[in-house]
């Protein structure tokens, strides 16, 4: 028979949970793990924004960005967010003289306006920063921002080691890296998408209303980045039945807020999408639906290619661009035990890492730009490899005991081990900084072996500027490429082009210094940069170069090619 306590109890009440084994390190809590991740991410941020220069899109994007702090700035002005019209008086932008396309009206601009902020503080206003890193810093802000909230989501949701385990990977992966400092959309967008995920699992996992609202809150915020944020409720709505299955059936009625907080969810993210982008509303009603239906008539037209089969590239980028360590500890996140909130919680992740990689693979998507178009899949992989970290050191944690090895000696292992695990992250980021962007694991030879495999190449019919994509393909090196340029030329006006890319992109990597280029047409200029990209810049055209002109620099990584700087043609 069981004890008294026990006879008395009703057959239904449940039993009283064993005491928790105390955790290691209890003064590491969410909320100062979060606190430490973001601080420190923006000091080595900050240190690292001379190194960065302007990817391709940023200078419509951040045009965009100065003129909506402008029109907010100056309520009523006629014109002031036409951008097919003239720039308004009194407006100026750095951006101006590059050439805007049509992305200010194709892309939301709330990053951007973030970025404007900063720049008319600590450039403009405080003249700390050079314009460009003025805006960089932005981009920065919002990334901590977003990874603090990241972190203390995940340790919500999936426990406190798993989360602070998730956030660390996150933290020093090489796609943030190499998008948080100059990505003014992809990234912000990959960041309110997936904290807004974790957000809706806590909501539902502990049946608190507010966090689901907070989740619809950030998913309105990610869609004013980009509209990729759609995948994010997509995600959510095709989880919420397993979260029924595993967590509410035959257990609980269902909670009438939660209810209500998911019916309302849609209205309130496209709410606060709206309010976001000023140029959607600024002309009134007819303005904002002719707007509107064009934004999205683009958007469709846009994202639908001509392949009709499907495609193992998502699954290329996610074998080869990701450190080994990540997939192991997100190959062993599958749940060990029969646990129902642990199936539950897995397969939110399981869904937010599959769904950008699926979409990718399916007929008729269009991509290009190596990872940069499902960027979404990082924070939900990282998030998978917390898990798995945790689960591993569970499993280390029951062996030591099966062992009967000194227990005191248990904290200082696991320590050894977490460390020799930040380490092994840490030094691809070394060898690569500041390309990121570039980064190869061993499985495919590093960057060199990338290069040489053609890993991201693809026949028709598919978007031929995803072929050679395989390096620096949004040209950040621009920027050390202009150092270099102005080293040599001294004060000199020379004419400059670039292998494969627009020459007014030039003069935006050099900090805004330095002589005044005159942009010209590759291959007549004086001095030109060679990136490799097979649709841009193709190996021929730089064994042409290389033949007929003076290397003045040139980087590399990992035995793979970044970028050359030739003089005039001998």
């Amino acid at each position: 028979m069981g004890s008294p306590v026990e006879a008395l109890r009703p057959p239904d009440a449940p039993k009283p949970a064993p005491a928790a084994e105390p955790v290691p390190w209890p003064w590491l809590t969410a909320r100062r793990a979060a606190l430490a991740l973001a601080a420190a991410w923006f000091v080595f941020g900050v240190a690292s924004l001379p190194r960065f220069g302007l990817s391709i899109d940023s200078p419509a994007l951040f045009y965009a960005g100065d003129r909506t702090l402008f029109f907010l700035g100056h309520p009523g002005l006629a014109g002031a967010l036409d951008f097919n019209g003239r720039d308004p008086v009194g407006f100026h932008s750095a951006y101006g003289r590059f050439p805007v396309w049509a992305d200010p009206i194709h892309y939301p601009v709330l990053p951007d306006l973030v970025a404007a902020v900063t720049s008319a503080i600590f450039h403009r206003g405080l003249g700390w920063l050079s314009d460009m890193d003025g805006h960089h810093l932005g981009l920065v802000l919002w990334h901590c921002a977003a990874l603090f909230l990241f972190c203390a989501y995940a340790c919500r949701l999936l426990g406190r080691g798993a989360g602070i385990a998730a956030a660390v990977a996150l933290s020093l992966f090489p796609a943030t890296w190499a998008h948080a400092i100059n990505n003014p959309k992809d990234w912000p967008c990959a960041m309110a998408y997936g904290v807004a995920i974790l957000a809706a699992g806590v909501g539902v996992a502990e049946d608190r209303a507010r966090h689901v609202v907070a989740a619809a809150a950030l998913i309105g915020v990610a869609l004013a980045c980009r509209i990729n944020a759609v995948f994010a409720a997509a995600t959510i709505v095709l989880w919420l039945p397993l979260a029924f299955w595993f967590l509410w059936r035959r257990r609980r009625p269902l909670n009438v807020p939660i209810v209500a907080a998911t019916l309302g969810a849609p209205y309130l993210a496209f709410a606060i999408f709206v309010l976001l982008w000023p140029w959607l509303w600024e002309g009134g009603a007819a303005a904002f639906w002719d707007h509107f239906q064009g934004y999205i008539g683009f958007l469709v037209g846009y994202a639908r290619g001509p392949r009709p089969t499907w495609t193992n590239y998502p699954l290329r980028a996610l074998a080869f661009t990701t450190p080994p360590l990540v997939l192991a500890a997100a190959a062993a996140s599958v749940p060990w035990s029969r646990d129902r909130g642990a199936w539950a919680r897995w397969s939110l992740l399981a869904l937010w890492t599959g769904i950008p990689l699926l979409r990718i693979a399916a007929p008729h998507s269009n991509f290009y730009d190596a990872n940069r178009h499902f960027l979404e899949y990082v924070p939900g992989l990282c998030a998978l490899a917390g898990v798995g970290a945790a689960q591993l050191a569970s499993a280390a944690r029951a062996l030591w005991r099966r062992r009967t090895w000194p227990e005191r000696l248990w904290r200082p292992a696991l320590a050894g081990a977490s460390a020799a695990a930040i380490a092994a992250l840490v030094f691809p980021l070394a060898v690569y900084h500041p390309y990121e962007i570039a980064y190869f694991n061993d499985f495919i030879g590093g960057l060199g072996g990338a290069q040489r495999a053609h890993v991201f190449s693809m026949a028709p019919p598919q978007d031929d500027r995803v072929n050679g994509t395989e390096g620096d393909y949004w040209y950040n090196s621009m920027r050390e490429a202009m150092g270099a340029l102005y080293a040599a030329v001294g004060d000199r006006s020379v004419s400059f082009g670039v292998c494969g890319a627009s020459p007014a992109l030039a003069s935006a990597g050099a900090a805004w210094r330095g002589p005044k280029l005159r942009e010209s047409v590759y291959p007549s200029a004086e001095y030109v940069m060679a990136v490799p990209r097979q649709s841009y810049c193709n190996a021929a055209q730089i064994r042409q170069l290389e033949a007929t002109r003076p290397l003045i620099a040139r980087a590399e990584r990992d035995g793979g090619l970044i970028y050359e700087l030739f003089g005039p043609r001998r």
